[in-house]
């Protein structure tokens, strides 16, 4: 049997191999290639999944589901003062997440415009926030929907490191509010959010543009 010149064979292959080195750089590592992961984020020793602040657009009798009394977290440091009419702007945001959180997430929410020392946590102490629970952030204004840009201005918020913003629309406003006291005013808005203007007008066919749901960043859609 006639033997294959393999010395030949592999004076080729060393040649191609140098060829190929060469075009790529040979001394960049192999592994510089690798797409990078975005790993979960830990806030004072608990790792923090990837998560996703949306609109839900597609509503079902599950994510949209509004049924009072809610949280509610005022965001501002101005106190209304009794006896004075005020606007609301507001923004529901869902736990769409099967994962409870404590304050040692790190949530905080602000407003646009505020500065970065004007961010406020969403949990303190003991409070948590519950799979499937809903909570109402707010503040008070004399102004005409005050945010902006309209269109990307809204309640800003850092969930564990996981930055997104809810743009209430204008499903999250509510003129000419006649403000008593902190209590009156928590059974108003309780109202407000389920019933008000807003809400209603899913049942014309119109969207609420006022609830948001957080959720992993893996579910999450493109957001509208």
């Amino acid at each position: 049997m006639r033997r294959r010149n393999t010395r030949k064979r592999s004076l080729i292959l060393e040649q191609c191999e140098s060829r190929l080195l060469l075009s790529v750089g040979g001394t960049v590592p192999v592994k510089s290639a690798a797409v990078p992961v975005e790993a979960p984020r830990a806030t004072r020793g608990r790792a923090v999944p990837p998560l996703a602040l949306v609109r839900i657009t597609n509503p079902t009798p599950f994510n949209a589901r509004l049924v009072p009394p809610f949280r509610q977290i005022k965001v501002q440091d101005r106190e209304p003062i009794p006896g004075q009419v005020y606007n609301v702007v507001f923004a529901t945001v869902r736990n769409s997440t099967n994962r409870k959180y404590t304050s040692d997430d790190g949530f905080f929410v602000r407003v646009t415009g505020q500065t970065k020392e004007h961010k406020y946590p969403i949990l303190t102490g003991d409070q948590v926030w519950r799979p499937g629970q809903v909570i109402v952030f707010y503040f008070l204004t004399k102004r005409y929907y005050p945010l902006r840009p309209v269109q990307s201005a809204g309640f800003q918020f850092d969930l564990g490191g996981f930055p997104g913003t809810a743009i209430p629309g204008p499903s999250g406003f509510f003129q000419r509010i006649h403000y008593l006291n902190p209590q009156s005013f928590e059974r108003v808005l309780n109202g407000i959010v389920p019933y008000g203007p807003g809400a209603r007008g899913t049942y014309l066919g119109l969207p609420n543009t006022s609830i948001w749901e957080f959720l992993p960043a893996n579910q999450a859609g493109v957001p509208l």
